[in-house]
């Protein structure tokens, strides 16, 4: 290994140390007092779940600790073989979820950090572009929520990119273990519906990444064809997570019922109007929709700040003929 590279993994070594003491200053009212729980919207109606998980390394097949029992990995138990679970194990279940959410969120800044440096070639950069990923509000609010199988997914998924991208440029092998293990992350974490979406945009990133690339088609194909390698791989590793939850929530579950997968069901739960806006114009759904109904929406009711300043600033240099600034107000 040259020198450069040594010292370029030190360096990043050191970083990913320091992003861990902020991250354990961020969570010291929790790291440091054994008696307290990070507390989440869930976590109370999942602790025994935990319980029963740290008992044993090797799952029994009925989990009694819910709904009068349910069988374990058929009803999806949780997280319950990825690789941080080990973490309940080495401490009480209760605050291994807290130590969890902190390593998954280290582990969301070093992937990040990765891509961001590949990309732009600049550590530096990848850097602060690592620590926006980590604690940006959608991701980082997650915590809050007790969602750590959305959080795992999102965590590796810049890692997962990086991956395909290496794959298709280069045929790098090192990668394709890469993006096989980060599939199998994903998976492990239980969140099913997440990964199989990511998996869609992973695709079709795959597809454009090979289409751009300078080289035959056959080149092309074995390049593709590797990621897909990468892939099958990765859904055999964890097929043990993918299969039972299919099979039960088909042929066991009352969400199998021809009651619940029709269309009158799916469409039950169908985006309302309001909601469909909102999807548009960030803020336009919110607690104050009942006086906007009955036209009793007072100026703090303006809508988006993205659409605020620009109608504001139009209207002060005069240009209410402009059709940008009848558009603002009709948006508003």
């Amino acid at each position: 290994m040259k020198k450069e590279s040594v010292k370029q993994l030190g360096t990043f070594a050191g970083i990913g140390i320091a992003f861990f003491l902020f991250l354990l200053f961020i969570f010291r009212a929790f790291v440091f007092d054994a008696n307290t729980l990070m507390l989440n919207s869930d976590q109370l109606n999942g602790i025994g779940s935990k319980v029963v998980r740290a008992q044993s390394l090797v799952l029994s097949e009925w989990d009694d600790s819910r709904l009068g029992g349910v069988p374990t990995i058929d009803a999806l138990f949780g997280d319950a073989y990825h690789p941080l679970v080990l973490v309940e194990f080495l401490t009480d279940p209760a605050r291994a979820v807290g130590f969890k959410f902190i390593l998954i969120v280290w582990v969301a800044f070093l992937c990040a950090t990765l891509l961001a440096r590949s990309l732009s070639g600049s550590l530096a950069w990848g850097t602060l572009f690592g620590f926006l990923y980590a604690f940006s509000p959608q991701y980082f609010s997650y915590v809050y929520g007790g969602h750590d199988g959305k959080m795992m997914v999102f965590a590796v998924a810049p890692l997962a990119i990086l991956a395909i991208r290496k794959i298709i440029r280069e045929g790098s092998l090192f990668y394709f273990i890469v993006f096989t293990l980060s599939i199998v992350w994903m998976i492990l974490g239980s969140h099913l519906q997440l990964t199989y979406l990511f998996l869609w945009g992973a695709g079709f990133y795959a597809l454009f990444e090979t289409l751009a690339l300078n080289a035959s088609w056959k080149v092309r194909s074995q390049k593709l064809g590797i990621a897909a390698g990468a892939l099958a791989i990765a859904l055999g590793i964890s097929a043990f997570q993918i299969i039972p939850p299919y099979l039960y929530t088909t042929a066991e579950s009352v969400r199998g019922t021809g009651e619940k997968t029709n269309y009158g069901h799916a469409s039950s739960w169908s985006l309302h109007q309001e909601e469909l806006a909102s999807m548009l114009i960030p803020g336009f759904l919110g607690v104050d929709v009942y006086e906007q109904k009955n036209g009793a929406a007072g100026p703090e009711l303006s809508g988006s700040a993205l659409i605020t300043v620009p109608y504001a600033d139009m209207q002060k240099e005069g240009l209410q003929g402009s059709p940008f600034y009848w558009g603002t107000i009709l948006l508003n």
